[in-house]
């Protein structure tokens, strides 16, 4: 027996296991099951881009030497950079994101 269950880990899946007398002791979270590339579109800009992200507010945000292929997308986007930095976005803060290729 087994079923998806969303607590706020996206692409995470859950099973009971099973206890000694046969009922659910518990749940076991199995490894993200989305790993692949999305092919996003910004892959096809070149091996780094810059980003300016729009913020609610008003607030601009600019980050260069970002690494596309390395971008997985969740409650918040992150990427690795060009000096090996990791960068984390909250998605639900930005309006719009501008991208050039570098």
């Amino acid at each position: 027996m087994s079923w998806w269950h969303d607590k706020g880990r996206r692409g995470m899946k859950e099973e009971p296991i099973q206890g000694a007398q046969g009922g659910i002791s518990g749940h076991h979270i199995l490894e993200n099951e989305h790993p692949m590339n999305l092919d996003s579109s910004v892959n096809k800009m070149g091996k780094t881009v810059t980003q300016i992200f729009h913020c609610v507010g008003g607030t601009k945000l600019t980050f260069t030497g970002l690494l596309p292929e390395t971008i997985k997308q969740g409650e918040f986007t992150k990427m690795m950079r060009e000096n090996g930095s990791m960068l984390m976005i909250n998605q639900r803060n930005i309006i719009a994101i501008e991208v050039f290729g570098n």
